[in-house]
């Protein structure tokens, strides 16, 4: 009786284990881009998705307000009548790379329209940075 493995069979055994390493670690690596991609999706949504309810909300309580950013915390907040009304954090992945904006906020008047132009720059894990640009006036609000 033969006790123990032949080299070949050892080889085999080594090669499929390597196979099966190399398509988990290419697939993770995937995994990773993906889930940064959607982060990075998810805090343009939201950022533009605040300034449109901002807008809206001056609007409809003939309120002036503010959307403030904290860069060092990577919270965005909207602010009216000195209570906040919404407010979140972004992921850890993503951060504000930069704002060119006056005090690190956009004025919003009682009509919903932008006193502030500006421009967001978000900056995710990668390195790569994405572009939000604000306009005075409407409000137009244009993602890069």
């Amino acid at each position: 009786m033969k006790k123990g493995f032949t080299l070949i069979e050892v080889i085999i055994t080594i090669s499929i284990l390597f196979i099966i390493a190399s398509i988990s670690l290419i697939n993770i690596s995937n995994l990773e881009k993906q889930k940064n991609d959607t982060d990075v999706e998810l805090c343009k949504s939201m950022i533009l998705g605040t300034v449109n309810d901002a807008k809206q909300y001056c609007r409809e309580n003939n309120k002036s307000g503010y959307i403030l950013f904290n860069v060092a915390e990577s919270k965005i907040g909207f602010y009216s009548s000195n209570k906040r009304i919404e407010s979140f954090v972004l992921p850890e992945d993503v951060n504000i790379y930069s704002i060119n904006t006056n005090g690190s906020r956009i004025d919003i008047d009682k009509f919903g329209f932008t006193s502030d132009a500006g421009t967001i720059k978000l900056r995710d894990k990668r390195g790569s940075l994405y572009t939000i640009t604000i306009n005075v006036g409407a409000g137009y609000v244009e993602i890069k």
